[in-house]
C-alpha cells in the first residue's frame, strides 16, 4: 500500500453555503488507479492471493515502523 488518504468535509460550511447538509461524502481512489500510478512510476507491486486474516493489533504494530502522518489544510475561500 502506498498510502491512505482521509479527509472530513466541513458539513456546516457547505450547509451554510448550499442550504443543505451533505451526506455520504468519502474520499478514496480505486485500486486500479493506484496500480496505474505505481506502474507509471516504475513500482512493481506484489499482489497476494492469500486471504489469511491478520489480527488488527498486529497490523497496527507493523505499520508503526513505516507510516507517517501528512496533513494538508486548505485555508482559502471556496
Amino acid at each position: 500500500m502506498i498510502g491512505v488518504v482521509s479527509s472530513k468535509l466541513n458539513a456546516l460550511v457547505v450547509g451554510a453555503a448550499k442550504n443543505d447538509i451533505p451526506q455520504n461524502i468519502n474520499f478514496a481512489i480505486k485500486a486500479s488507479v493506484a496500480m496505474a500510478f505505481m506502474s507509471t512510476n516504475g513500482v512493481e507491486p506484489t499482489i497476494s492471493s492469500k486471504a489469511t486474516p491478520i489480527d488488527q493489533v498486529d497490523i497496527a504494530k507493523s505499520a508503526e515502523s513505516y507510516t507517517i502522518n501528512i496533513r494538508c489544510e486548505f485555508k482559502g475561500e471556496s
